[in-house]
């Protein structure tokens, strides 16, 4: 009987899978090869020297086994008597038909299921790019409250608060601390109530500057992930009494993170709270609760577990987002975000430096 194989080619700064089980980044395609207990990567002989100092499993030059990558694992899994492989659902499909006219079996794998439940390197990883994140939205609280206002707008340095302003001193930041988001959202006013709306054009006071930065580190490769919600100047009351529920539903939703709680419970009771303070989920109108409670976090910004209505169950170890949010279409939005580790019978916050306030 022939071990058990897994098989996964592509380039590591793009597949996050391959860089998970050989931590080693390069953007020319390898492969990583996995049968039994016996792990290799096949790679160019221009990376051999630097494979064999960085990834965390053997490396060999596909040069030794055939003309080229796809010829050196045939003959690798012809070698080992292999009748059976598993591929992730993005592997090469050429690829795939030629393993099987070679006679062997395959078998796609959907999620890659190792990677849930994170090490202590990987939590370390991904305190790195949280504490990168508040540092650079803890920037952005800075201008927004040294900004100045003219009439409805906000001026910083004698010209105008833009969300494009905003967004290009924080993305200035992130390099200089090794990071990037190239998404990252500053929406305010009527944008903050579309959740993804990435923001654009002047602020305004008194209305909500909605922040989400998630920003990925170009050496650990893990993300962060926070979202504060701010208003220049007095916020209106409708604003103020969103900002306040939301803070307590997310406190409610840390309150139940543990090993063993419910994704659907923990989801549910921050859906039942919002409601009997009379804040609906209207799915319809995407007005009110309108999105999950949180999600996974690690080499890629969501994840499983999806904390929503659904079946899962958190893992200690798990790391995922708290980040209830209230909507109301042409109006305004409030999310607020923070970063857990699950523990065995509590969360750990990551911490990230940065202030739950809404006025500035």
């Amino acid at each position: 009987m022939s071990e058990e194989a897994f098989l996964i080619i592509g380039d590591s700064v793009r597949c996050e899978d391959l860089f998970y089980f050989t931590h080693f980044l390069s953007e020319d395609e390898f492969a990583y090869l996995r049968i039994g207990e016996e792990e290799l990567i096949l790679i160019s002989p221009m990376e051999l020297e630097r494979a064999e100092k960085e990834s965390r499993v053997s490396a060999s030059s596909f040069r030794d086994y055939g003309k080229d990558l796809e010829d050196a694992v045939i003959e690798i899994l012809k070698s080992k008597r292999v009748q059976e492989i598993s591929i992730p659902s993005y592997f090469p499909v050429s690829f795939a038909e030629r393993m099987k006219n070679e006679g062997m079996k395959i078998r796609i794998v959907g999620e890659i299921s190792e990677r849930r439940v994170k090490s202590e390197e990987e939590i370390e990883r991904i305190r790195v790019s949280q504490r990168i994140a508040g540092e650079t939205l803890n920037l952005l609280l800075r201008i927004l409250k040294r900004s100045r206002e003219r009439g409805e707008k906000l001026y910083y340095g004698g010209k105008p608060l833009t969300s494009e302003r905003l967004k290009k001193i924080a993305g200035l930041k992130l390099a200089s601390l090794s990071a990037s988001c190239e998404m990252m959202i500053v929406s305010s006013g009527t944008q903050s109530a579309i959740p993804h709306h990435r923001g654009e054009g002047e602020i305004s006071s008194s209305e909500p500057v909605l922040v989400d930065i998630f920003p990925k580190h170009s050496v650990l490769r893990y993300h962060g992930d926070l979202t504060r919600t701010f208003v220049k100047g007095e916020a209106s009351e409708d604003v103020k009494d969103a900002f306040y529920h939301v803070l307590n539903a997310q406190k409610i939703a840390i309150s139940m993170v543990s090993e063993g709680a419910s994704c659907r419970e923990i989801h549910l009771s921050v859906r039942d709270y919002f409601e009997e303070h009379g804040y609906e989920s209207d799915l319809k109108n995407l007005k009110g609760f309108i999105h999950s409670t949180g999600h996974g976090i690690g080499l890629r910004v969501h994840e499983p577990p999806s904390i929503s209505d659904n079946n899962e169950i958190l893992e200690c170890g798990n790391v995922v987002t708290v980040e209830p949010g209230l909507y109301f279409p042409g109006e305004f939005g409030v999310r607020i975000e923070d970063v857990l580790v699950v523990r065995k019978s509590s969360a750990e916050i990551i911490e990230s430096g940065a202030e739950k306030i809404l006025e500035v």
